[in-house]
This record gives structure tokens, C-alpha cells and sequence, in this order.
């Protein structure tokens, strides 16, 4: 995947040029995505808003849920109901809320699941109380 950062490519944003030009329209895979792609964080639904409007066959990285503040309410925002084409890592709030470092390696891995199993479910949640 192309990683496309916000730099400006004669006065005019890499986002915008790469929408405008179609790059990657030779590149759609089976379920309608190309190999361009961008990183939009959770934190900021305004630009995840216009981003996919403006790329709406890039693959997404919508980095920020939990620890640094993004919300999966934005991201219903940024992306719709489906949140289809956007890759979420979570990571940092499933695994670093774990003050006590002396348990064991079942009880760790216990937690994560049980963390994983709460995000899934307050995914679930979010999107069906906003339909």
C-alpha cells in the first residue's frame, strides 16, 4: 500500500491530487479497494469525512480509539455505519491497561480477550443506537 502523507505537491494537498488523478483506479481489488491508501486519525471526523469523499476506494488507517481520545462515535462520523475500508488499531487500549505485571500468562491473556470482546461489543453498541 502506498502511504500518502499531507505534504503539498504544487500548492495543492497529496489527498486532493491523488483523488483528482484516480491513482490506484488500475489497482481495485475484488471488493473494490486500490492500493492507495491514507491515515486519517479518529480524533479529527472532519478530515476522515472529506478524505473519503475524496478517495472512496483508499484503504484507511483511522488510528486514535481509545487512548488518545478518538471515539468509534467518530468514526461512524468520518466512515458510516459499515465502517468499510478503514483499519482500526486498538491495540494500546486493549493491552496497556494492565497495571499488574506479576500475573500470570493466562490471566493476561484472559484480560486481552476480555478487552477485545468489549470493544466488539461497544462497537456493536454505538452503531446500532445510532441507526
Amino acid at each position: 500500500m502506498l502511504a500518502l502523507v499531507e505534504i503539498s505537491l504544487r500548492a495543492t494537498p497529496c489527498r486532493r491530487c491523488c483523488s483528482e488523478t484516480n491513482y490506484g483506479k488500475h489497482s481495485l481489488g475484488k471488493n473494490g479497494y486500490s492500493c492507495i491508501g491514507a491515515v486519517v486519525g479518529a480524533t479529527f471526523p472532519s478530515e476522515g469525512q472529506k478524505l473519503r469523499t475524496l478517495m472512496p476506494n483508499a484503504i484507511i488507517l483511522a488510528p486514535g480509539v481509545g487512548s488518545q481520545g478518538g471515539t468509534i462515535k467518530n468514526l461512524l462520523i468520518n466512515f458510516g455505519q459499515e465502517i468499510k475500508g478503514v483499519i482500526i488499531p486498538v491495540s494500546r487500549a486493549i493491552t496497556y491497561n494492565i497495571s499488574d505485571l506479576t500475573i500470570s500468562l493466562g490471566k493476561y491473556q484472559a484480560i486481552i480477550r476480555e478487552n477485545v470482546e468489549n470493544f466488539v461489543s461497544n462497537l456493536e453498541l454505538v452503531k446500532n443506537v445510532e441507526r
